[in-house]
């Protein structure tokens, strides 16, 4: 039993630091994030396997007649649970966020005009070949309308055009946007948010109309994920908190209104 505890919490170190190195190298954009899934999907096998091993281990302690109060099967008793609880943690923290992940509909491309959404212009040309298609049809609307029926368009019969546009480019580089394109003519810009643990690039365009009254107007988003099938709520989170900040520099006094 003097190799078995060591096994064990080499396992557990490597539940942990397998992913860790995953998470960064696709982070930094040394590597793809197929590269960093790879490696949370091992750190879960080799917390699987720390964990199981260390049961073994116990079993194996026990079953030789070696008691836990004798202070060496205790100490291999303390060994055997440290490596079990770090592939443990790894092991659990990674199926809660997979049961989380299945709560979220499998979209990558939120819009808050679902009818006539705003068009990527510059995105096209930096989002790469492999990257999700931009082409946002009805079976798309009608998956966005039923997960999240809160997303609509920000309409005020107050402020101007050109004062929605300029506290709108204010919003997104608060929230640590990249402005890509900006066309001040059309009130439309374009921005690129990276994801905190991954880095991954996600798409937004911002399109401010006149409203039907021609005296306010109508500011639209549209956030998509590059990357993924599905983003776990992350464009329609991203919406609604620049949403949010919009209307609250609007109630703030920020903008010119039409009078």
């Amino acid at each position: 039993m003097k190799i078995w505890p060591r096994v064990v919490e080499i396992l557990g170190i490597l539940a942990i630091v397998v992913p860790i190195l995953g998470l960064v190298g696709t982070r930094l954009g040394w590597t793809g994030f197929q590269f960093g899934f790879l490696c949370l999907g091992l750190g879960v096998v080799f917390g699987a396997l720390a964990f199981f091993a260390g049961l073994v281990g116990h079993v194996v302690v026990f079953a030789r007649g070696l008691g836990p109060m004798s202070v060496r099967p205790a100490k291999i008793h303390i060994r055997l649970l440290v490596g079990e609880t770090m592939g443990f943690a790894v092991s659990a923290l990674v199926l809660v966020l997979f049961l989380q992940a299945l709560q979220y509909p499998l979209l990558y491309d939120i819009s808050t005009d679902v009818e006539d959404p705003p068009v990527f212009k510059n995105a096209v040309e930096i989002r790469g070949p492999a990257s999700n298609p931009l082409a946002y049809n009805e079976g798309i609307a009608e998956a966005q309308q039923a997960a999240y029926p809160d997303i609509k368009p920000y309409i005020n019969e107050e402020i101007t055009v050109n004062s929605a546009f300029s506290l709108a480019l204010d919003v997104a580089l608060e929230m640590k946007w990249e402005i890509v394109f900006q066309d001040e003519e059309d009130s439309v810009f374009e921005a690129v948010a990276t994801t905190f643990w991954y880095g991954f690039k996600d798409d937004i365009v911002v399109r401010v109309r006149p409203s039907s009254k021609n005296r306010g107007s109508i500011v639209d988003i549209r956030s998509a994920s590059r990357v993924g099938v599905a983003d776990m709520g992350t464009n329609a989170r991203r919406i609604g908190v620049f949403l949010q900040n919009f209307a609250e520099k609007v109630k703030d006094g920020e903008g010119d209104i039409d009078s």
